[in-house]
């Protein structure tokens, strides 16, 4: 496609407000990006204003932390905005690929408020300070983006008073009460970014949108050295500042963060590590001189130092080596079951439960070993101590533990209910190992004197398959006896992509277990062979464990029987969702199956398939299985 002297090339990305190309200027022969506004927003007057007020905004800031603005214009009835092209990644991709060193977090940070400096100087106010706004280049360097909600000063606002705009998780407590916004509103945002690169957590969370807001306005984050022991007491006190709810007792300008954030830079960079001990200098034979005592004593001295670091670095060198030995032993050994070791090895390196147990163990003990007093020490002991509660707790209620992350939701290889691929941050949580079975239904239904799903006498000859026939409230009333819950839609995709998370945009796997359709050891139709009837269920179905676990230990996450979510059905769910614990709409008629059945082809086999099914529904190839909050 060519719009006016671009050739655009492919596409970059999408949000609400539009969409961005690489394209090609055709005159001066550079990459460019192009930012289009939706065509769904053109006939809207106070887009199309903000749309140029975001070229006109960030087109008048000449700061290399800034991505720049070339061009504005319009052509074939759309609006779009030409800026800098550039070839790496987003924040927000970095920050889910990697942990972060304290240092490469300050340094990043100090970009982010240098650019932000520029653009306060010049009297803009960001509004939506992110990490998906801000991007890196090839050599690492930030480039803010997206200065679609910036406000000018001196300029009429486009939105009403009280209006909230941004994204929830990085607003400041004024801007999430929609009260007037200044420069410190931005500071607070770049304090949730700080925390998030230091810990790769977001400060502030909630179930839906009403509770993260009374998070942000309430609670205070937990502090940092619980996520990242050698954090320092300054630095805990430089994010507090950032994050302070009070806006007066708030960072004033984006100078001063900077400034502190300096100064805890050239404190890291001065401060010996242990691990990297100083070469001991060599020895030179000086004749005994009165006048040389003193400098024989700093050699002596420094001799000795660079040994003490050497034994401190050699100490902690064969104490991480010895653990994880001891984690390698523990996995082979009865101490776990047999089961749960050979899925890990089938799952190659993905994360699996009982080595994350295996490494709390030895990690736990490894504390105590230290008999010590200090504050991180004692906070890794009792960390260690919840997880190996939690681990056991789950296994105890045949349950798995999953560990809280990020991981890229979604496909562009289905129906546009599956679209855009978009990043999802989901706390830990517990979900069943096996879909629930008739014998686990049969319990339930003695307890609780409820109707018997259809086919229950001849079901009932095969305890140990996944129950069917089973409506969404059925699905709902067992989890709430058991005192559990059906998973949402983002927990439930990923658990089923067992700890892949994907980079560069694009989810890693396909399937369950990898993009090899071949290899996907599911009970699926994959001759097309199955005939959709009753007699075909009870000859296809198979109990849980019939086939191997997925990168969790999750078994029967494809194929088998679909599986109720708890999220009623939205076709605009992946545009309109949180991007934090993310919730389909509180009402509906319709809700939504995952996973695919004994009767599916391989397209429905994959991850991020939706299956839309009327909640009344009960059926032959519908069961179901629990999660579980962690308290």
């Amino acid at each position: 496609m060519t719009i006016g002297r671009y050739q655009t090339l492919k596409k970059l990305g999408g949000g609400g407000m539009g969409e961005v190309w690489l394209a090609e200027d055709t005159v001066l022969r550079r990459k460019v990006a192009l930012k289009f506004l939706a065509p769904s927003l053109a006939g809207e007057t106070n887009f199309k204003i903000r749309f140029l007020r975001e070229a006109q905004a960030a087109a008048g800031l000449q700061h290399p932390n800034i991505i720049a603005i070339y061009d504005f214009g319009e052509a074939q009835n759309r609006f779009y905005i030409v800026m800098e092209y550039v070839k790496g990644e987003s924040l927000r991709d970095l920050i889910d690929r990697e942990d972060l060193a304290i240092g490469k977090a300050l340094d990043l940070a100090i970009q982010i408020c240098a650019g932000l400096s520029a653009a306060h100087a010049a009297g803009i106010v960001h509004r939506d300070m992110k990490p998906a706004n801000i991007m890196l280049d090839k050599d690492g360097r930030v480039k803010i983006a997206d200065f679609g909600l910036a406000r000018v000063e001196g300029v009429a606002q486009l939105t009403d008073a009280g209006a909230v705009m941004g994204t929830p998780h990085y607003m400041s407590p004024e801007q999430a009460q929609g009260r007037k916004l200044d420069q410190r509103s931005d500071i607070f945002s770049v304090g949730v970014i700080l925390y998030e690169l230091l810990t790769r957590r977001q400060p502030f969370s909630g179930e839906d949108t009403r509770a993260l807001f009374e998070a942000i306005k309430s609670r205070q984050p937990e502090p940092l050295a619980r996520y990242k022991a050698e954090v320092s007491p300054e630095l805990q006190r430089i994010v507090d500042k950032a994050l302070d709810k009070d806006v007066a007792a708030r960072y004033q300008n984006v100078s001063d963060l900077s400034v502190d954030l300096g100064k805890q830079k050239k404190a890291l960079s001065t401060t010996p590590l242990p691990s990297a001990p100083p070469p001991v200098p060599p020895i030179v034979t000086v004749p005994p001189q009165k006048t040389a005592v003193k400098r024989n004593y700093r050699l002596i001295a420094s001799v000795a130092v660079s040994a003490l670091f050497l034994l401190v670095f050699l100490a902690r060198w064969l104490n991480l080596s010895l653990l994880e030995r001891k984690v390698n032993q523990a996995l082979q050994t009865e101490n776990l079951p047999q089961e749960g070791y050979a899925g890990y090895k089938a799952a190659g390196d993905s994360l699996f439960d009982r080595r994350q147990y295996a490494e709390a163990k030895m990690k736990y003990e490894q504390a105590l070993a230290h008999n010590s007093n200090d504050q991180n020490v004692i906070r890794q002991i009792e960390e260690c101590k919840r997880l190996i509660a939690i681990i056991q707790e789950a296994e105890r209620h045949g349950m798995v533990y999953i560990p809280g992350g990020a991981f890229l939701m979604g496909s562009e290889d289905g129906e546009d209910d599956e679209k855009p691929v978009h990043q999802v941050y989901v706390n830990e949580f517990c979900i069943d190992k096996y879909e629930v079975t008739v014998e686990q239904y049969r319990q339930f239904l003695l307890a609780k004197e409820r109707r018997q799903p259809e086919k229950w006498d001849e079901q009932a000859q095969f305890p140990q398959r996944p129950v069917v026939y089973v409506n969404w409230d059925d699905a709902n009333a067992y989890a709430s006896w058991a005192g559990k819950r059906l998973p949402t839609e983002a927990e439930w995709e990923y658990a089923a992509r067992g700890g892949n998370t994907g980079l560069w945009g694009k989810p890693k796997y396909k399937f369950v277990w990898g993009d090899d359709a071949s290899s996907i050891p599911a009970n699926y139709n994959a001759d097309g062979s199955r005939s959709r009837e009753w007699k075909s269920a009870k000859r296809y179905l198979r109990e849980g464990g019939t086939y191997a676990p997925n990168g969790y230990g999750l078994y029967d996450m494809a194929g088998n029987v679909w599986e109720w979510c708890a999220d009623w059905y939205a076709e605009n769910y992946y545009q309109d969702s949180l991007e934090r614990n993310p919730k389909g709409p509180g009402t509906g008629t319709q809700g939504v199956l995952r996973g695919g059945a004994w009767n599916s082809d391989l397209d429905d086999l994959r991850c991020a398939n939706r299956l839309r099914y009327f909640a009344s529904n009960a059926d032959d190839i519908v069961g179901f299985r629990c999660a579980k909050d962690i308290r």
